[in-house]
């Protein structure tokens, strides 16, 4: 169950109409509109004082010098039946309609529901990736198992397939050799120049940072 609630502006703490308040000022200042939001009719001073559980003299004193600062401050004002009224409370406090309770359940709802796509999806590529590697590089361990379920959940469908088919051209069968390659793609975008011995891509242009694919072999 949801509670009822108002806004509170953070640029208060800063506005002259409330720092010249003293501290007990401002906290009648606070519960006046904690009333504003509870009630739906205006209330007059003793329902104020008494809504408030305002008992002792000093209290009553400090609420009614807010009431007669913020009146002349034009935040305050008496109607005609001596009821206070919060100037522009309900331009202030309106709930747009993307944060009523209704928007923000079906923003909850689509949120959960790409999760959810997302996590059958990861689960297929898992799956697709692990028998690739089965097939063409070797035994699941429990290490490698979980490098390839951080790789279905990192890496778009599809990458970790043609990463290992650039793995497998060059010669270097091994999960971390991969990776790399992933990495690559994932700085460099999508199928960029693979790395051939020096350092050079396809175009035989070196690449920056980067190493030849004989220097992989062995290390891993």
């Amino acid at each position: 169950m949801s509670l009822p609630w108002i806004k509170m502006w953070l640029e208060a703490l800063d506005d002259p109409k409330l720092t010249r308040l003293s501290l007990a000022e401002r906290g009648a200042w606070w519960g006046i509109l904690k009333l504003a939001g509870k009630c739906e009719a205006g209330l007059g001073i003793d329902e104020i004082a008494e809504a408030l559980h305002i008992k002792s003299g000093e209290d009553r004193q400090s609420l009614e010098s807010m009431i007669a600062k913020m009146e002349k401050r034009g935040s305050l004002i008496w109607n005609e039946n001596h009821v206070l009224t919060v100037v522009h409370y309900e331009e202030r406090q309106r709930i747009p309609p993307s944060s009523r309770p209704e928007a923000v359940a079906e923003r909850v709802r689509l949120h959960r529901e790409r999760q959810k796509t997302g996590e059958v999806k990861a689960v297929g590529e898992l799956a697709a990736i692990s028998k690739l590697y089965e097939e063409n590089v070797g035994q699941l361990g429990p290490v490698v198992a979980e490098k390839l379920k951080m790789i279905a959940t990192d890496y778009p469908p599809g990458w970790f397939k043609e990463a290992l088919a650039e793995a497998i051209e060059a010669g270097v069968r091994k999960l971390n050799y991969i990776e790399a390659i992933l990495e690559r793609w994932q700085a460099e975008g999508f199928k960029a120049p693979k790395i051939k011995e020096g350092g050079h891509s396809e175009k035989g242009q070196r690449v920056k940072g980067s190493r030849p694919a004989s220097d992989y072999r062995g290390k891993w």
